[in-house]
């Protein structure tokens, strides 16, 4: 049986995680901020990690925005198996009355147009798509925003 444990992000969680296919480029853009960005997940953006056995498996945190929003960001482990996204569905929901007890009124994210599972999760979640479309990583790749208010 697995074993699941949520912790407060530490730079180490990094170490050996492989991102899924739909997120290895804005992983990687993610990873060039390189110590500051780390720094700051670590001491500002109330990042959690969630491991199964010992190895993360995904990483979720917050960028506060102003009008007392946040962005959510989200990385999958290429690893993620079907029963893991459960786990990941409860994490997140429980996540989204931690911020609103914290006094964040409303959280928007973006999810690749082209990646329909993670459509399908942030629907789970409570976001509701938005018509705003962006091309984030200026590459062609469209990413839809989604709104989620508390």
């Amino acid at each position: 049986m697995a074993n699941f444990n949520a912790y407060t992000f530490k730079p180490k969680h990094f170490d050996g995680f492989v991102p899924q296919e739909k997120q290895i480029m804005e992983y990687a853009r993610f990873k060039e901020h390189g110590k500051e960005m780390t720094d700051y997940l670590e001491s500002e953006c109330n990042t959690v990690s969630i491991q199964r056995n010992n190895v993360t498996i995904f990483i979720f945190g917050i960028i506060p925005l102003p009008n007392n929003g946040c962005h959510g960001w989200l990385f999958f482990a290429d690893e993620v198996e079907g029963s893991d996204l459960v786990v990941a569905v409860r994490m997140l929901k429980g996540a989204m009355e931690a911020l609103h007890e914290m006094g964040y009124e409303w959280i928007q994210t973006t999810v690749r147009t082209d990646f329909e599972q993670g459509e399908r999760m942030i629907k789970m979640i409570g976001f509701k798509e938005t018509e705003i479309e962006e091309d984030l990583m200026d590459d062609g790749t469209m990413y839809k925003y989604w709104m989620r208010v508390f």
